[in-house]
């Protein structure tokens, strides 16, 4: 299971137990960032046993082509500056799909504050990564209906402004009166309006 075991020997076995028990893939590295330890989470999800990986160096093999310049970018230089790594790529698992993996690692440091080793974990997340992508597909297109809604919204209102506008330039020539009181009453069928409102009628408050 390792070519390294953790460095205190009286807690091997209490790591090992935690470790085998976790739902996560469990992982160490050394202090240049060579594993040299994973649990059995791994074989259960990539069908391929860990000492296999950890004996060819292999396991940058099963990251989304995408996603694999990235990851490594970041995992060395969390090498380089011994900050945290974090990261999320995507793991090819043994079925031949994808799923996305949420990946930590912090380092152990001795006495005199060297890295002596990283410890991490890799939590499969692809059930929440598709919820909040369907969620961020689901904004999107609001927004986007939302900003169609609005585009026609304002066609209406400047042309209802115009409309208006015309109207009331009427009360200029003989007729208008008249043509207003038409029009007031095809839109109120069987009301009957004092000659001064339709005299000042208006249809746009805006205008």
């Amino acid at each position: 299971m390792t070519a390294d075991e953790p460095r205190n020997p009286g807690d091997n076995e209490r790591f090992r137990h935690l470790a085998e028990n976790l739902p996560q893939i469990v992982f160490i590295a050394d202090e240049n960032g060579v594993v040299n330890y994973i649990n059995q989470r791994w074989q259960e999800f990539f069908g391929v046993p860990p000492e296999r990986v950890i004996e060819d160096l292999s396991w940058t093999t099963f990251i989304h082509p995408d996603d694999l310049d990235e990851a490594l970018e970041r995992w060395l230089t969390a090498m380089e500056t011994g900050e945290p790594y974090y990261d999320e790529y995507r793991f090819l698992s043994k079925d031949g799909n994808y799923r996305w993996f949420l990946s930590r690692a912090l380092p152990q440091r001795d006495s005199e504050g060297r890295i002596v080793a990283w410890h991490g974990t890799a939590t499969d997340i692809h059930d929440l990564h598709e919820v909040q992508q369907a969620l961020a597909e689901r904004e999107a297109d609001l927004a986007r209906r939302l900003a169609e809604l609005r585009a026609i919204y304002d066609g209406v209102s400047v042309g209802l402004c115009q409309f208006d506008r015309s109207l009331i330039s009427m009360r200029r020539w003989p007729g208008s009166t008249a043509y207003r009181s038409r029009i007031i009453s095809a839109a109120h069928p069987g009301k009957s309006f004092p000659s001064s409102l339709i005299a000042s009628s208006g249809f746009c408050g805006r205008c």
